[in-house]
């Protein structure tokens, strides 16, 4: 009797060991499972947050690259669809003669379009260009060393409006926005225009210096770098191009007084040229800009 009740105490005890340690093991099962299922959702919603991300990164590179093939205006096309792109070419007498010619016809033909008049400047177009050049050439930007002064850099950052007047950088916003189909042929002229290292028939309106301290503005200083940074990308990089012709020019008659490094924005402007499609002579740009670089 005893024997049967000991049998019965130690089976009742096993079963009762057994049931705690399978009910030990469901919880911990379970609770292992319910951290498993809740660190799997956790990196569903990481991947789904990365892929958001991923996909509005996605977005705005190809808003950049539309914006950067972005058609011209329709008025353009004919002529931007030219063999090899050809870029636009002046207006009337502009396109041919002597330099100084051809600029004369380009201000006269700004002065029909009235670009002053509607800025309040009763003046033609090439008086207001000269007198802005004869500001520019009194008042200089600062090339280096605006990060020990916060007014300078201040200074810099505001050069042209304080320099030229409201009225003058306006009417001068205007020309560029209003000829953008042109803008290419038009700077190219101004700058075989005023270029002091080309031989010319007149006296040039503009000096090597001035054209340095320009250039070096562009190239070097925070306040030149936050004007441009402004700037549509195509004009953007038509003023670094020629700032780095004028640089390299200097360096070649040792007048780089700042020591102005060349390189750093001549191969940023190479690579940014490589991939862009926002000027039409990029390829005659990116091969004279490689002779350049194998230079240094």
């Amino acid at each position: 009797m005893k024997s049967s009740s000991a049998v019965v105490v130690i089976t009742v005890a096993a079963v009762s060991v057994l049931a705690c340690a399978t009910g030990y093991f469901y919880f911990q099962n379970r609770q292992v499972r319910d951290e498993a299922r809740q660190q799997l959702e956790s990196e569903r919603a990481s991947s789904k947050e990365a892929a958001l991300e991923l996909e509005k990164k996605i977005g705005q590179l190809e808003k950049r690259l539309r914006e950067d093939v972005a058609e011209p205006p329709a008025a353009v096309l004919p002529e931007a669809l030219e063999p090899d792109n050809a870029p636009q070419a002046l207006p009337g007498d502009a396109q041919a003669g002597s330099v100084q010619a051809r600029v004369m016809s380009f201000f006269r033909y700004l002065d029909s379009k009235g670009y002053a008049e509607r800025r309040g400047i009763h003046t033609g177009s090439q008086a207001l260009f000269m007198d802005a050049l004869q500001r520019l050439d009194a008042s200089r930007p600062l090339i280096g060393g605006e990060n020990q002064d916060l007014l300078a850099l201040m200074k810099n950052m505001t050069f042209f409006f304080r320099t030229l007047g409201k009225d003058a950088v306006l009417a001068a916003r205007d020309i560029i926005t209003g000829e953008a189909a042109v803008i290419e042929p038009a700077m190219a002229l101004v700058y075989e225009w005023l270029n002091p290292w080309q031989p010319q028939a007149e006296a040039p309106a503009v000096s090597r210096d001035m054209m340095y301290a320009y250039a070096g503005f562009f190239l070097q200083s925070m306040g030149g770098r936050a004007y441009l940074f402004r700037r549509e990308s195509g004009l953007r990089m038509l003023i670094l191009y020629y700032s780095i012709l004028v640089l390299d020019q200097a360096n070649r008659d040792n007048l780089n007084a700042e020591g102005v490094d060349i390189v750093p924005p001549l191969d940023a402007l190479i690579e940014e040229m490589r991939y862009s499609r926002r000027l039409s002579d990029r390829h005659r740009y990116l091969e004279v800009l490689r002779e350049i670089r194998a230079r240094y």
